[in-house]
């Protein structure tokens, strides 16, 4: 029920209407969206009592602007191109940027729709360490792109930039204490 209302909330902030079916599994490692036309996000048991609410929010607004997004439809369009050429390693390449453009944006788009950057960080690296390195083909997640990076990003509100002392301060300082 916890994370009904949550889910709730954060599709009335984002203004999303459409439907997202929220399904609890105790094999997930991370939370996901998986689906192209009827999307559904997929939480691990549990975790929502590892996180604060605002924590819980900001993780579950990131997922549901994969949806509002449609990065699974785009992801899913690229795996047909990247078969097609599969001999061609700038087709690869481009897979990765894209993986990496699509975290990038959600990031941003959490924290400009919940202006927390500290809760979402946190809750970020809160999921990491429930299920660190799981990756689910055709599923859009929280954990993808490159940890650092994305923390510091976050924190630094600064896209496409490297952080500035403070920020990348306290990225760092996040991201050792999460390996304690």
């Amino acid at each position: 029920p916890v994370e009904s209302q949550a889910l709730a909330r954060v599709q009335a902030r984002l203004g999303w209407r459409g439907p997202i079916r929220l399904l609890l599994s105790p094999t997930a490692a991370e939370p996901l969206v998986w689906g192209l036309w009827r999307p559904q996000l997929v939480l691990p048991t549990g975790m929502a009592g590892r996180l604060t609410a605002e924590e819980l929010e900001a993780v579950l607004a990131h997922e549901v602007l994969h949806v509002v997004r449609r990065d699974n439809l785009t992801a899913s369009v690229h795996r047909v191109i990247a078969s097609v050429f599969w001999f061609c390693p700038p087709v690869w390449w481009i897979e990765r940027r894209l993986l990496e453009e699509r975290e990038r944006a959600c990031d941003e788009g959490v924290v400009e729709a919940t202006g927390t950057p500290e809760a979402y960080a946190s809750g970020v690296l809160k999921v990491c360490r429930f299920g660190v390195g799981v990756a689910v083909p055709g599923a859009a997640g929280v954990s993808g792109s490159s940890l650092r990076r994305r923390v510091e990003g976050i924190m630094s509100q600064q896209w496409g930039r490297p952080a500035a002392g403070a920020a990348r301060l306290a990225a760092s300082s996040a991201l050792r204490r999460s390996t304690v």
